[in-house]
């Protein structure tokens, strides 16, 4: 599957956001029967369709929480002006 730039988005999700998942190491989902996971010290490749499906949850879970666009534009300036004036 190849992403076009009319299929990729960017959201950001709040620091304040109240968050029920967390992601500690980060994933891809490049199906409904694949998920790549990278630790610190190795690849994992989810193929059982539970593992598949709860990672597809949480990526549900995520992307509700995030803002896009002009909102996430503003919330990086803020935090990019807020490091500056430190």
């Amino acid at each position: 599957m190849c992403s076009s730039p009319g299929s990729v988005s960017l959201g950001v999700i709040p620091q304040a956001a109240p968050r029920r998942a967390f992601a500690s190491v980060g994933f891809w989902i490049y199906d409904d029967h694949l998920v790549g996971i990278e630790t610190p010290t190795a690849g994992l490749e989810i193929t059982q369709p539970r593992g598949v499906q709860m990672y597809g949850r949480m990526f549900n879970q995520l992307h509700s929480l995030a803002i896009y666009g002009q909102a996430a534009r503003a919330l990086i300036q803020a935090a990019a002006d807020t490091d500056q004036s430190r």
